[in-house]
């Protein structure tokens, strides 16, 4: 497998059938690039052929619910393959959104990249 080609905003990495993505910095707030964003990420998931994928979201100060929407295609799109969606870096008020919200029961949350489920044998 090798890593998909992408917009150089995205900065993926694989490791094995993991799928690493460092969002863009700032708030993911607008409608054009949450669903920008939405097709790349999709594509890589493709174009990779990950089934686990990690967003990290360290740069990320806020999201819109549109950007909910997006990760909840990256996970069932993931969940066919029988993968997983993780989401780590995430700051504190953005973490307490996701428990508030009770998503922290649908997709994994770590604090960095290296405590994302893994595939490995």
């Amino acid at each position: 497998m090798s890593t998909p080609k992408t917009p150089s905003w995205l900065v993926p990495k694989q490791v094995g059938t993991t799928l690493i993505i460092a969002l863009p910095s700032g708030n993911l707030l607008h409608d054009e690039v949450i669903a920008v964003l939405g097709e790349d990420v999709l594509q890589m998931i493709e174009q990779s052929g990950c089934r686990q994928l990690v967003l990290d979201f360290a740069l990320v100060d806020r999201i819109s619910s549109e950007m909910l929407s997006v990760l909840l295609v990256a996970q069932k799109k993931l969940l066919g393959r029988e993968g997983n969606l993780t989401l780590c870096g995430l700051k504190p008020a953005l973490r307490e959104v996701f428990t508030a919200l009770r998503l922290d029961q649908i997709f994994h949350v770590a604090d960095a990249p290296e405590g994302a489920p893994s595939d490995a044998p």
